[in-house]
């Protein structure tokens, strides 16, 4: 029997899970320069790094998502941790570059165990009244995660080596597993009999890498086959999903039936592309353009992440109230921040980039808890897993097609970055925040349709 603790620290445990996978993310980015002269790779080629981790992490989370829901999640997480504990240790220890890409990608593996499982576990153990709340602790756990991230992976590289980041997340990934092991209760699964589709997921994962081939490969012959591949790909996966109608498809049941899903899918596409354009890039960007040191980029990481931790369960408290004007107002602060960015090709100054990444946080605070509400709530609740697994699927896949589309366009012909590729990718970037922007709109007037409907079958009723 395992031991009873009370809510913040139960929603604290849950969210660790993903502690060691977010770490990794502002860690390894300030790595990258030192990771592309380890391994001899141009900044090219270290973005199959990229494309691989985050399309198998994307496509495992609708897969894994749906497996929640006819397994113990406990168990579930507990393998997750472990499978990410093993490969970040291996992924430190090799000197081999195709090495590295397979144990990279087994960690993608074990973070899209785990990730469904939380949005799971928060569902099932907390009331409605409290999922704000509880999104409010995931981003503040996030947040320190984030916090504490950049700086200590840029102590890592200028007094040990990149390798020392992967030992680090895997001593904290093992911790995480034993707190889990002591103090998380047992779950039941859905009464539901669930099929898993493995040929859907593995074809949804070719159309998604050869789609990266296309903007990675340099030869028209190479483009137009990966072309083919990534359709007929795609064209099996879509004809998989509609011959097997939801027994062994990755898609929920009616999920092109729900609007407000649909459109919170479309703008967590938006916003992510954004995220992960900034995460992959500019902290190479401020290194290589503007001789910015990794102690000081991870110093100024720190203070996007500090504004996250102070406002963090703020925002979660706003978003059980009004989700939607917290959620519009992130998406402003972070129009602002990636102003901010496009106009700093000719500005070295740290209390600049301090400033933009603050209001990048502060965006991403607000947006975060409002956002995972919405589309929690639109959802069938015993269908949770899947459903926000492929949720999850549309927000991570953002970090391989930032890589694949972006890092064809930001290099240079010598493989690193230019400024005029930069402020192509942050113009995009103001694009698709406006058009996120423009989502929540239309989920208002989503709502505001069915108030109507609603009220116009009370006056027939009465």
């Amino acid at each position: 029997m395992k031991n009873k603790i009370n809510d913040q620290l139960l929603i604290i445990i849950i969210s660790m899970g993903v502690f060691s996978g977010v770490m990794s993310t502002s860690m390894i980015t300030i790595a990258f320069p030192d990771i592309v002269k380890e391994f001899n790779v141009t900044f090219g080629e270290l973005q199959w790094r990229n494309i691989l981790f985050f399309s198998i992490f994307a496509v495992g989370l609708p897969f894994f998502g749906k497996l929640s829901d006819r397994l113990e999640a406990r168990k579930q997480f507990l393998f997750g941790l472990c499978l990410f504990s093993i490969s970040s240790l291996l992924s430190g220890l090799i000197n081999s570059w195709y090495c590295f890409l397979f144990f990279q990608s087994l960690q993608a593996l074990a973070d899209a165990m785990i990730l469904p499982v939380i949005i799971s576990l928060i569902r099932k153990l907390f009331s409605e009244n409290k999922i704000g709340w509880a999104f409010g602790w995931f981003s503040t756990v996030l947040s320190v995660a984030t916090l504490t991230g950049p700086a200590l992976g840029g102590l890592i590289i200028d007094y040990t080596s990149w390798n020392g980041i992967f030992i680090c997340l895997c001593a904290i990934s093992l911790l995480n597993a034993i707190l889990a092991f002591l103090y998380l209760p047992n779950v039941s699964p859905s009464n539901v009999i669930i099929k898993v589709g493995f040929l859907s997921a593995f074809c949804l994962l070719g159309a998604i890498v050869s789609m990266q081939i296309i903007f990675m490969s340099q030869t028209l012959t190479t483009k137009i086959f990966s072309l083919v591949f990534s359709l007929g790909f795609l064209a099996l996966f879509l004809y998989g999903e509609r011959r097997k109608n939801g027994d062994l498809s990755l898609l929920p049941k009616g999920i092109f039936k729900n609007k407000i899903f649909i459109n919170a899918s479309i703008r967590v596409f938006c916003l992510f592309l954004v995220v992960n354009s900034i995460v992959l890039f500019v902290p190479s960007y401020m290194q290589e353009i503007h001789n910015i040191t990794p102690v000081i980029v991870g110093g100024i990481l720190l203070g996007q992440a500090l504004m996250t931790f102070l406002f963090a369960r703020y925002s979660g408290k706003v978003a059980d109230k009004k989700p939607r004007t917290i959620l519009s107002l992130g998406i402003l602060t972070s129009i602002s921040g990636s102003m901010f960015l496009l106009f700093s090709t000719s500005i070295s100054s740290v209390i600049y980039y301090s400033v933009t990444f603050i209001l990048i946080g502060l965006g991403g605070t607000f947006t975060m808890p409002s956002q995972n509400k919405i589309a929690l709530l639109s959802v069938p609740s015993d269908q949770t897993g899947n459903y926000m697994g492929v949720f999850q699927m549309i927000q991570f896949i953002t970090g391989a097609f930032a890589a694949g589309f972006f890092g064809s366009i930001i290099q240079n012909q010598k493989g690193n970055i230019s400024i005029e590729g930069f402020q192509f990718v942050m113009i995009v970037n103001l694009i698709f925040l406006l058009l996120a922007l423009a989502s929540v709109v239309f989920d208002w007037r989503i709502l505001n349709s069915r108030k109507k409907v609603d009220a116009q079958l009370n006056e027939t009723e009465i």
